[in-house]
């Protein structure tokens, strides 16, 4: 299983979709770039009837990755000006599926865990998108840039995903924000405080903002 205790990384949406092409060439451009990938991302969100990930502040997806499944419970952590910190949990799995037994442990108590392993789980929203992502060596750091683009359903509802999030690989949380804050600089960018998955939830109004 992949831990990543304190995932780190800067959520920008894009208020003029027209820029989305200069955006994208200038990220693939930047000095440095280690990596350009593109992965065609679907996933599915899920719950219990009761909603007791969603209380815990916990979210659960199962994610087809170009041909792979993955399998992601994110939970805890903090969300300030754009950046959002949290422990994820990855797992590949077989199929899209949703079981938690797939994991060995779940960001919650040991009684929510308990319940949490005996619940049967519904779909609450589904992400369809294109990622193009750009891994760079930033001021002695490592970071990838993953530019986002398709839609969130909830309800019979949907909304766009256009967006660029910035996660800190490795080194300093100082260079991610100055990567930012220069691409912030450069285009019609702003911080955004929400995840796809809240997103999905004020769709569907689950959440309320």
């Amino acid at each position: 299983m992949s831990i990543k205790n304190s995932e780190i990384e800067l959520k920008l949406k894009v208020a003029d979709p027209n820029e989305w092409n200069a955006i994208a060439n200038y990220v693939k451009q930047l000095k440095n770039c280690i990596s350009i990938e593109q992965l065609d991302l679907s996933a599915i969100y899920y719950d219990t009837v009761d909603k007791l990930l969603s209380k815990n502040r916990v979210a659960y997806r199962v994610r087809r990755e170009n041909n792979q499944w993955i399998s992601t419970i994110k939970g805890g952590g903090s969300v300030t000006n754009g950046i959002h910190k949290r422990i994820e949990y990855n797992m590949p799995v077989e199929s899209g599926r949703p079981d938690l037994n797939v994991f060995p442990r779940l960001p919650v108590d040991e009684v929510t865990e308990a319940i949490l392993r005996q619940s049967n789980l519904y779909a609450v929203l589904q992400t369809d998108f294109t990622r193009q992502a750009i891994t760079v060596t930033f001021n002695e750091s490592k970071i990838e840039i993953a530019l986002d683009k398709g839609k969130i359903y909830a309800d019979g509802k949907e909304c766009p995903i256009l967006e660029v999030e910035i996660e800190l690989i490795s080194g300093r949380e100082e260079s991610l924000l100055q990567l930012g804050d220069m691409l912030i600089n450069r285009f019609s960018l702003e911080r955004e405080e929400y995840s796809k998955f809240a997103r999905g939830l004020m769709l569907s109004g689950k959440l309320k903002t």
